[in-house]
């Protein structure tokens, strides 16, 4: 998998042990509140068992791994693993266990719970790269918007907005953090210094990768 990557749409996986039957489920999630509501969503769907055990990561490096109940270590911090493996943030899995009369001991719950979480990552798609862009809005003359045009061709990058045609020309381009610069020199050099720089914004985008 790329650097770092999120996903797009949610996925599940499914693990049994000695009659343990282990649910898994993996979401889109960046806040504690998006977590709850999917722990809760759970608790709906699966109202007889006995542990709700959950792992996430979010953009901002924070993460989290909660046990429910099981011996410490031996759910949340493996289900973490599979994330932290993955390179997947932006993420939340939760793993539910319908016990089935059997102890599985240390090894075998962590075993458990780390399948189950995989099995919800291998049955994901798609996924999407996570990319540090910046989102740049700028103003020229009439004159240079053909010639600006020619030189974003030499560019990775994309118009998330429609020019604006009124007294000049408003364009938004959105690429790599490590290429505005550049852009930026290179539309100051064929504007002779006439650009006008309006916002430079810096974001993360989702750039669906091919499987």
């Amino acid at each position: 998998m790329a650097e770092e990557n999120t996903l797009l749409a949610p996925a599940e996986g499914y693990y049994t042990e000695k009659k343990s039957e282990f649910f898994a489920l993996l979401a889109p999630a960046d806040t504690k509140e998006a977590v709850s509501l999917l722990l809760e969503a759970e608790r709906k769907k699966h109202p007889d068992a006995r542990h709700y055990c959950y792992a996430y990561r979010f953009f901002d490096g924070s993460e989290r791994a909660a046990d429910d109940g099981e011996p410490k270590g031996t759910a949340g911090q493996p289900m973490l693993e599979v994330l932290r493996k993955c390179e997947l943030k932006g993420v939340a899995v939760i793993v539910t266990r319908e016990f089935g009369g059997i102890l599985l001991g240390a090894s075998g719950l962590q075993r458990a719970y780390r399948a189950a979480a995989a099995d919800a990552v291998a049955n994901a798609r798609p996924f999407a790269e996570i990319v540090a862009c910046r989102v740049i809005s700028f103003e020229v003359d009439y004159s240079l918007y053909t010639p600006v045009r020619r030189l974003l061709d030499h560019f990775v990058c994309r118009l998330p907005e429609e020019p604006v045609f009124a007294e000049a020309v408003t364009v938004t381009v959105s690429l790599a953090k490590v290429e505005a610069d550049r852009l930026l020199a290179s539309l100051t050099e064929l504007s002779q210094g006439r650009m006008k720089l309006i916002s430079d914004e810096e974001r993360l985008e989702f750039l669906p990768r091919e499987e």
